[in-house]
């Protein structure tokens, strides 16, 4: 490879880790890695063609890396039918009001290792990474949403590597022993840090802060914060990033500033790369961490070892190291992020800092604005994306809270230290008080500016390949001084505009499905850009139900440009919808919601669907005896021992039926 390619060696095998395991996720087969390894040696053979060999080979081992280390599927390990007892090592515990969600490590019959994810409704007993537990629980696949648009939870789950969910009650699940090796001691500083913000004097706003960007535990965060910093463009403060690690570089590197005047400098930096994985344990090795400690210890043995330091280089090695261990990181939301924006940064920060580094200070504060910048043009496209919103006034938010952030970030880790040794510095609690303050506020301001944000983004994920395209044709461009990159760039913007055409979706005038929910029976009905909610839920449950509804289903309505989802009353008639109580009529299609027993003794005409809600409690045979409907459906919200006697009376007489709990009705009209 001719410069500046042969200064990133790297970037062949890295392309071809990420080719072998995007093949073999999407069911590429297996003899394909005997392919690629001959293709790859082949090629290595051949002068100039090399760097191919070399992404051939790299994509054979990545795919069968990939291969090897796929969860296995629910259906592929030997569980009971009933719940059953296991023995398991938690992983990780996150605790919110609903109780305690743990992530395990457990085996099957046949000693077939697997993930699970746990929730236990409560508190006690309190359990803590590293416990070894005994539980009874009926492991089952995780439930997909297949509402339309909605988050796919069993994809997102699986791509974790967790295979099965259950739900275990607090006297089921009991601590055995505890793990008390390094590892696991480390690990469990996480929530000592957490506690000991918890009981200094902070604001209880300012603690919620600090334990978000000093440990990566943002679960205390209030939905109104999270809100105004997103909106601002200051979200990513929020999660731990390399701009945390490098704050907290800093700050230890103060600490350690006597090895530095006793001369005493490669002493300095090792201790520094060990600080930095411990911390990378101590907050989970999420992706953009263990990335940025990855490439300040390629940073440090080269400084002690007097070698070149590529930046890009150090990346792509990151990248190496973590696929290697967990392939399905590829698939990471927070690792995509991580590695698409340093590596715009990269790219383009030397490139638009119009000061020279000789001005320190001036080049510093300019290098704020720049990076943002860059960071965007890497990020800002996959954010939109996943998230669907874009914030405008990044780099006015962004300047100022950078200049603070490391100065209450030091605060907070010298309050940690300070309460573990048993001091309480309400001096220092009321400077990071006003810090804090001083930030949010910021945040709020630039929040409230009209159009700070523009949401309601939707687009085809193949957008991405020309954009992509595009923005690496206009660093190459800017780096070597070539027409073809401006070419290229061009050519990637008609792309992209070419494609977002091609891949919008075009939606039907009129459509509705029943939700999949476990409290209530819901019917969202669409007409144009007006919605409405049909549900079984009390004139009590009725307003929160709309409002769970319309963040539950906020991508459905917004791509269709609906406003807001209004709950329809017991009696009304609009365009293609009809209700009369418990006799829904849709798009020509009339559903009894049979919520009581009473119901049977009604009156009906000809009813399609006679949908059993969870506030019938009859026998399902007289149900459709009594209704004479073309079809039974079982709503998810039945209490599951009744859905599954329902559900094994319908199969017995051979009654048409479905079940909710197990798939979503969706029906479409078009006009």
């Amino acid at each position: 490879m001719r410069p500046p390619l042969s200064y990133i060696p790297l970037l062949p095998a890295t392309t071809g880790v990420v080719v072998g395991i995007l093949a073999a996720y999407y069911g590429l087969p297996a003899w394909w890695i005997a392919a690629l390894l001959v293709g790859g040696i082949t090629l290595l053979c051949i002068r100039g063609l090399r760097p191919i060999g070399g992404l051939l080979l790299a994509a054979a081992l990545a795919m069968g890396d990939m291969l090897m280390q796929s969860p296995p599927q629910i259906q592929e390990l030997s569980l009971p039918d009933d719940a059953g007892v296991y023995t398991a090592t938690v992983d990780d515990v996150t605790c919110n009001e609903s109780g305690q969600h743990l992530n395990i490590t457990t085996r099957d019959s046949a000693g077939v290792r697997f993930k699970a994810v746990i929730t236990v409704p409560s508190l006690i007993p309190e359990i803590n990474p590293g416990d070894n537990v005994e539980l009874t629980a009926k492991f089952t696949a995780p439930r997909r949403d297949d509402s339309p648009d909605s988050p796919d939870y069993a994809a997102i789950l699986m791509k974790r590597g967790v295979t099965a969910t259950a739900f275990v009650r607090p006297g089921d699940i009991h601590v055995t022993s505890t793990d008390n090796s390094l590892l696991w001691r480390i690990k469990r500083l996480r929530p000592v840090m957490g506690n000991l913000l918890k009981r200094s004097s902070l604001d209880r706003r300012s603690c919620e802060f600090l334990t978000a960007t000093l440990t990566g535990d943002d679960s205390l965060m209030p939905e109104e914060s999270r809100a105004t910093f997103t909106a601002s463009g200051l979200a990513h403060i929020l999660a731990l990033s390399g701009l945390h690690v490098g704050i907290l570089s800093v700050v230890v590197g103060i600490a350690l500033l006597p090895l530095y005047l006793a001369r005493k400098r490669n002493a300095m930096t090792a201790s520094l790369i060990v600080i930095l994985w411990l911390y990378a344990i101590v907050t989970g090795l999420s992706p953009s961490v263990t990335r940025a400690v990855i490439m300040a210890t390629t940073l440090g043995i080269g400084y002690i070892l007097q070698r070149r330091y590529v930046s890009m280089n150090a990346l792509l090695l990151a990248a190496l190291i973590i696929l290697a261990f967990d392939p399905l990181q590829l698939f990471n939301v927070g690792f995509q992020l991580s590695f698409a924006s340093v590596a715009a940064i990269l790219l383009f920060t030397p490139l638009l800092n119009p000061v020279s580094p000789r001005q320190r200070l001036l080049y510093y504060i300019t290098s704020l604005v720049v990076v943002s910048i860059a960071a965007t043009i890497g990020s800002g496209a996959i954010a939109a994306y996943y998230f669907h919103t874009f914030p405008l006034c990044f780099v006015i938010a962004n300047t100022p809270v950078l200049l603070m952030l490391p100065f209450i970030m030091g605060a907070g880790v010298l309050l940690i230290v300070c309460e573990a040794a048993g001091y309480n510095p309400v001096w220092l609690c009321s400077a990071i008080d006003a810090m804090y303050n001083a930030i949010f506020a910021f945040a709020r301001m630039v929040s409230d500016i009209p159009h700070s944000a523009v949401s309601g983004i939707y687009f085809s994920g193949w957008v991405m390949i020309p954009y992509f395209i595009s923005a690496g044709a206009v660093a190459w461009a800017l780096w070597r001084r070539k027409a073809a990159g401006w070419c290229v760039a061009a050519a990637g913007v008609v792309a992209i505009i070419v494609t977002l055409n091609v891949t919008q979706r075009k939606f039907p005038e009129s459509e509705h499905f029943i939700a999949r929910d476990s409290y209530a029976t819901d019917i969202i009905y669409r007409n144009g850009t007006e919605a409405w909610l049909i549900t079984t839920a009390g004139e009590r449950n009725a307003s929160s139900r709309l409002e769970n509804s319309r963040n539950r289903h906020r991508d459905f309505l917004a791509m269709r440009g609906v406003d807001s989802l209004q709950l329809a009353p017991a009696s009304i008639t609009v365009a293609g919808m009809s209700r009369h109580d418990a006799v829904v009529d849709v798009d020509g299609i009339r559903y009894a919601l049979i919520n009581a027993d009473s119901l049977l003794n009604r009156d009906y005409s000809h009813v399609d669907y006679a949908i059993v809600c969870r506030g019938f409690r009859g026998n399902v045979l007289d149900a459709h005896r009594r209704l004479k409907p073309d079809s039974i459906m079982l709503s998810a919200d039945l209490h599951v021992r009744r859905h599954d006697r329902y559900l094994d009376s319908l199969q017995r007489y051979d009654i048409p039926h479905r079940s909710l709990r197990q798939s979503t009705l969706h029906h479409i009209k078009r006009k």
